[in-house]
């Protein structure tokens, strides 16, 4: 009898597998690289190549269990928020993957910053104005491409599109249809405003259902490349974002979680839709009566890769790795000796919204090295999650438990640098990779395997918790407030810097 469940996470730059027994334990896990050109890291990607790096993570997890196809009772597949993907009446795509690291849309969303129509649909969708959200890319694509549109008969995002491609059928799920910026938080259906603002129709996006809702593997090379049997049960699932908190086991009030992968981010979950009065947060469906409300940044792991570039890039230079500046970051002690770092090399999110933010160092002197320059980028980050943090507490929300996912949980030293600049500890489950096993979880409720998730802070087994460091939380103190005043300073240079670098694609 079929006695395990499959989750997926289609991330931006991999995807991870998590595979679970009828109990919930975690069994194994795998990835699946994206065969991407270096310039469709982040923001244009090649679905198909995306599609590859799915199928690769789902056998690679079933080839380290040593299971059986016919031993898997369901899957779930989640994916990053905010992409889009036009699609035309043969179901074909006509656009690259456009994920929320693409800014392009920056003039279609200024056009309702500081606008009463874009207080309201915020306080409809739980989406702050930024050009990441699909509401504004189809927007975009409506004014630069209109050929495009003309031919376009879809509107989906990459999970939308992945779900097609392995059931045949178009549809979503309100975290999911959350992440677009047209679905109204109050009834759970397609908003008119903000469709009516990209210019499209109900008719061009998928049909709304609830996570647990089941459709079959239909026969196909996506399902043969999956290693799975066709029949085979498929949960849309959540998000990320949602997955994450599942995996993680934070589900009760106060419980959050704090993710740096590419991005990064802290989101707890509410009962009720919950907003900032700046627009700093958002709030985002999972179902009936739980919302998934947070802050995200973009810069996570993907500041350090910008770094590690920078570094590697002159002729007769070493090759860094990742692992190679966090080793480097531990010779410097809490403040990397006066260097902060304002991490925005890809724009900014929360709880500011400013995609024309641009990266800087603030105090670099001839003492300072490669590794102050590490450590500076690791504080930079975390003070951005500091900023977050108060943002949340801002909406009325108390984060009682901070939980720990994503890739730099392998690092100690960047555990440490977060729980002493919020001042908090991290709880770290037995697995790093939560958004995976929260996938899994909602197979498993598909299935009737899982009646509810308020078992799940039980179920998830917390092995370690890595408290605040006094030294580095006295220097982050008094370091915290100067990042925060060297961002605000130069905040008129921002746009005009921006204006500089922009293309005509861009604009």
């Amino acid at each position: 009898m079929a006695s395990y469940f499959l989750g997926l996470d289609a991330g931006t730059s991999s995807c991870k597998a998590a595979l679970v027994d009828a109990c919930g334990n975690l069994i194994a896990e795998g990835t699946g690289a994206y065969r991407l050109p270096p310039h469709q890291s982040t923001t244009d990607q090649d679905p198909e190549a995306l599609l590859a790096g799915i199928a690769q993570a789902g056998r690679d997890v079933l080839e380290r269990a040593g299971i059986s196809p016919a031993d898997v009772a369901g899957l779930s597949l989640g994916a990053a928020m905010h992409s889009l993907l036009a699609v035309d009446a043969r179901n074909q795509p006509l656009t690259g993957v456009m994920t929320w690291a693409d800014n392009r849309a920056q003039l279609q969303a200024d056009r309702l910053r500081g606008t009463a129509e874009g207080e309201t649909l915020y306080r409809r969708t739980g989406c702050p104005i930024h050009p990441m959200y699909p509401l504004y890319k189809a927007r975009w694509l409506r004014e630069n491409h209109p050929e495009i549109v003309r031919r376009t008969a879809r509107f989906v995002t990459l999970r939308d599109y992945a779900l097609y491609r392995l059931c045949g059928v178009w549809v979503t799920d309100p975290s999911m249809a959350s992440s677009t910026g047209w679905l109204n938080l109050h009834t759970l259906t397609w908003d008119a405003g903000s469709l009516a603002f990209s210019g499209i129709g109900t008719a061009q996006l998928p049909e709304i259902h609830p996570p647990d809702a089941v459709f079959p593997l239909r026969p196909s090379p996506l399902t043969k490349a999956l290693g799975l049997l066709p029949g085979t049960p498929v949960a849309p699932g959540c998000s990320d974002g949602v997955n994450s908190n599942l995996g993680a086991g934070a589900v009760r009030p106060g419980q959050s979680v704090l993710m740096i992968g590419t991005s990064g981010a802290l989101r707890l979950f509410s009962d009720q839709p919950r907003f900032h009065p700046a627009q700093g947060s958002w709030c985002y469906a999972v179902e009936a009566g739980r919302f998934l409300v947070g802050g995200a940044i973009n810069n996570g792991g993907l500041a350090l890769s910008v770094l590690r570039n920078l570094l590697t890039s002159f002729p007769g230079a070493p090759a860094l790795s990742v692992e190679d500046l966090l080793r480097l970051a531990e010779q410097v002690p809490p403040g990397a000796e006066g260097l902060i770092a304002l991490p925005f090399f890809n724009g900014e999110r929360s709880p500011d919204w400013n995609a024309q933010v641009r990266g800087a160092f603030l105090g670099l002197t001839p003492a300072h090295r490669p590794a102050h320059l590490a450590r500076a980028v690791l504080e930079g980050v975390a003070f951005r999650l500091r900023a977050v943090l108060e943002m949340l507490e801002e909406t009325g929300l108390s984060l009682s438990e901070i939980r720990a996912s994503g890739g730099f949980v392998r690092s100690r030293l960047w555990l440490s640098i977060v729980a002493s600049a919020l001042e908090h500890p991290l709880s770290l489950p037995a697995s790093g990779e939560t958004s995976s096993r929260g996938a899994a979880f909602w197979a498993m409720r598909a299935a009737g395997a899982l009646s509810n998730f308020e078992s799940l802070p039980e179920r998830i087994t917390i092995v370690e918790t890595v408290p605040p460091q006094p030294a580095a939380q006295e220097a982050y103190r008094r370091l915290y407030p100067l990042a925060q005043s060297g961002y605000r300073a130069l905040l008129p240079l921002y746009d005009a810097l921006a204006d500089l670098n922009s293309s005509p694609l861009e604009r």
